[in-house]
């Protein structure tokens, strides 16, 4: 964490305490400054997260073709059910020919599961088909590359440690506020409307700086 952060992460932790001692007292002035706070780490770590980002170099490039084994359960019968369920009562999807070729699915029991089609899943007894494995090739295709330039790779882990002590001081002025907001200002009595309207205010801005650097 830098100089300036940390004594700004300070600074409001200790307006924190002081309402905590006060019993509830300005918990809307406290929540304002946890908001000043929370918004100015949720700035240094963007600006720390783009610095990084300056340091990378994206290029395309070509995969290579590869090659896939994909499994068919083919017909072996001469005219074979193939029905809804793996059972001899199922009802019958239709009749498949010998020879004909299908997408394989699964197993169960005795039964090759698969895909007709239309797109319908159906069994078909094991004792009338077999599997066949069939290498199928892919094609090439483009894919993007990102690398740290040569030569950074110490300045982008300085600016990385950075911007984590910079996520973690977040989420600790986060958390003070979830705390002052509940245990201060639920407990007041004959709190201002406006004021609590500002509370939450501040408290949502704060959840959502967490929730952008986290």
């Amino acid at each position: 964490m830098t100089v300036s952060a940390g004594r700004c992460a300070f600074a409001v932790l200790l307006s924190f305490i002081a309402v905590v001692l006060c019993a509830g007292d300005g918990i809307a002035n406290t929540l304002t400054g946890l908001e000043t706070g929370a918004r100015q780490t949720a700035v240094r770590v963007l600006s720390r997260l783009k610095s990084v980002e300056s340091l990378i170099d994206s290029t395309t490039v070509l995969a290579p073709a590869a090659t896939r084994t994909e499994s068919f359960v083919e017909v072996t019968g001469p005219r074979v059910n193939l029905r809804a369920d793996p059972s001899l009562t199922g009802d019958i999807i239709r009749v498949a020919l010998q020879g004909e070729v299908f997408p394989f699915v699964g197993e169960e029991g005795e039964w090759y599961r698969l895909q007709t089609d239309d797109g319908r899943t159906a069994y078909i007894s094991r004792s009338y088909a077999r599997i066949n494995e069939v290498p199928v090739r892919t094609s090439e295709r483009a894919q993007t590359v990102e690398r740290l330039r040569p030569g950074t790779e110490k300045r982008a882990a300085t600016i990385l440690g950075d911007a984590r002590s910079g996520v973690a001081t977040l989420a600790h002025l986060t958390e003070s506020a979830e705390e002052a907001y509940e245990t201060n200002y639920r407990r007041a009595t004959g709190a201002d409307a406006a004021e609590r309207q500002a509370a939450e205010n501040s408290l949502r801005k704060i959840q959502k700086y967490n929730r952008i650097v986290g």
